[in-house]
């Protein structure tokens, strides 16, 4: 069955947004430029200032995502935009008895707005309206130590292109990567029973390292030792059956599209390689996914 990165989740790969207000962003201009940060978000007034070009702009409408959002919708927005804004904990209130953080009980309300129609507490909501209600924002800002321990998302959270360049957000893209190579495995092992007969097209090491496994009584095919380059060579050695087989129209497009493939398998798994520099980065590293899902739904 195919992976589906549709399970991911934008929240996994954001990061936590610092922000600013209207009347007062330019006083913390500093802290941006020491972390290198471009843009300096004021969600206030749905604008920003772009610390490159020197002006205040406007969100736009598709820059705001939802929290549960696929990594493949993030990548095909972010194609379009500077960067992405989360807003966790819309139309949840919290209010805390007691000074400061030295707090005695903590509740949150979820609704849609003081005195709404939609709003239905359940048995753990209360609601008082002597009570002070904030919202998460106010939450992060008046009592810091309570929302991290309480919050399970910040308020606002941002993605760049730094983000999709973390750890995190490669781990998300890799699956569908392995599972072609585990199917294509799988395929080349019931096809060719025979270890020997794939050493023209496997190297040295491969063959080496298979064998000292089966010298301490591994009994695994060769073909788990592969890479996705050796695959390319054994399918491209193979007759035009297997090759449709393994989900190739020609062994030139095999070659091609494992090629590709294949380099964004290595951007991902090596820490000191950048998965994307710039936008037009994020339409190559989206090309070969869908190339991958393509592969994995031809396969017979």
């Amino acid at each position: 069955m195919t992976v589906t990165l549709e399970q991911t989740k934008a929240t996994d790969i954001a990061s936590k947004a610092d922000f600013e207000n209207l009347e007062n962003y330019g006083d913390n201009l500093e802290h941006y430029i020491e972390n290198s940060y471009t843009y300096i978000p004021i969600p206030d007034s749905e604008r920003y200032y772009d610390r490159e070009e020197g002006v205040l702009k406007d969100f736009d409408p598709g820059q705001y995502i939802d929290a549960d959002e696929d990594i493949v919708s993030v990548l095909e927005k972010l194609a379009n935009f500077p960067f992405l804004w989360i807003e966790n904990h819309v139309g949840t209130y919290f209010s805390i008895d007691g000074s400061g953080d030295d707090f005695s009980g903590f509740s949150r309300v979820s609704m849609s707005g003081p005195g709404s129609d939609d709003f239905h507490p359940s048995e753990s909501d209360t609601w008082d309206d002597e009570q002070e209600w904030l919202t998460a924002r106010e939450l992060e800002e008046e009592h810091p130590l309570v929302a991290e321990e309480e919050l399970d998302k910040p308020a606002y959270q941002i993605i760049t292109l730094a983000d999709l360049n973390r750890r995190r957000s490669k781990e998300q893209l890799y699956p569908v990567i392995a599972e072609l190579a585990d199917t294509l495995s799988k395929k080349i092992e019931n096809e060719h029973q025979s270890e020997k007969d794939l050493y023209p097209q496997l190297r040295a090491s491969t063959i080496g390292n298979w064998q000292k496994s089966k010298q301490r009584g591994l009994d695994i095919h060769i073909a788990e030792y592969m890479t996705l380059t050796e695959m390319s060579q054994v399918i491209q050695a193979s007759d035009d059956s297997f090759v449709s087989e393994c989900g190739f129209s020609s062994k030139t497009q095999c070659q091609k599209k494992l090629g590709s493939i294949n380099e964004l398998r290595n951007k991902i798994m090596h820490a000191n390689r950048t998965l994307v520099h710039d936008r037009d980065d994020i339409e190559t590293v989206l090309d070969r996914i869908n190339q991958t899902r393509d592969i994995l739904n031809n396969i017979n």
